[in-house]
C-alpha cells in the first residue's frame, strides 16, 4: 500500500486562484507536484479531469518533466482518470460513448508516466442519484443490475481500445 497526495485538491486550486487570479494560463501542474515532493511525499496521484479544464495543464513537455521527475527522484504516479461529467452507466448511449472515449483518451496521455495505476469510477451521479431513491428491493436490484451491466461493458471497452492492462484499473 502506497501513501501519496493528489497535489489538486481543492485547497491547491483556491490558493492558485488567489494567487494568480483565474488566468489559468498560468496553471502549472509541474510545479504543483514539485511542491508536495518538497512535503517529503514519493507518491503523487495525478487527476485527469485537469486536463479538460486546463488542456496545457498535461501536454508533452509536462509529461516529458514529470517522467524526468520520476527517474531523478524515485517518486511514482497513479493517475485518477476523470469523472466530472463521465458516466459509464448513462441509459443514453451517446454519453456512455463519449465517457469511454474521455477515459481512454485519458489513459493515452498519461501512459507514458507508466503509472502504478488508474483509477476508475464505472459509475457518476446517475448511480448515485438512484441509489437515494426509496425504492422497493425488486426495483432497486433491477436498477442496480442495469447500471453495473452498462458499466461493465464500459470498462470492457476501454480495456480493449486503450491495452490498458486490466491489472492497473482500480476501480472506486
Amino acid at each position: 500500500m502506497r501513501f501519496g497526495i493528489q497535489p489538486l485538491m481543492f485547497n491547491e486550486v483556491i490558493r492558485f486562484i488567489l494567487k494568480e487570479g483565474l488566468d489559468i494560463s498560468k496553471f502549472n501542474f509541474l510545479e504543483i507536484c514539485e511542491r508536495v515532493l518538497k512535503e517529503g511525499f514519493k507518491h503523487v496521484e495525478l487527476s485527469l479531469d485537469t486536463v479538460y479544464v486546463v488542456p496545457t495543464s498535461l501536454d508533452e513537455e509536462i509529461i516529458r518533466k514529470l517522467i524526468e521527475l520520476k527517474d531523478t527522484q524515485g517518486i511514482s504516479y497513479s493517475v485518477h482518470l476523470p469523472i466530472w461529467s463521465i458516466e459509464l452507466a448513462s441509459p443514453n448511449k451517446h454519453i456512455r460513448r463519449a465517457s469511454v472515449e474521455s477515459i481512454v483518451e485519458s489513459i493515452n496521455i498519461s501512459s507514458p508516466l507508466e503509472p502504478e495505476c488508474y483509477v476508475l469510477h464505472p459509475t457518476g451521479a446517475l448511480a448515485a442519484e438512484f441509489s437515494r431513491l426509496n425504492l422497493p428491493p425488486a426495483a432497486r436490484e433491477m436498477i442496480s443490475n442495469y447500471i453495473l451491466l452498462r458499466a461493465s461493458e464500459c470498462m470492457e471497452e476501454i480495456i480493449s481500445k486503450s491495452e490498458v492492462s486490466p491489472q492497473l484499473l482500480a476501480i472506486e
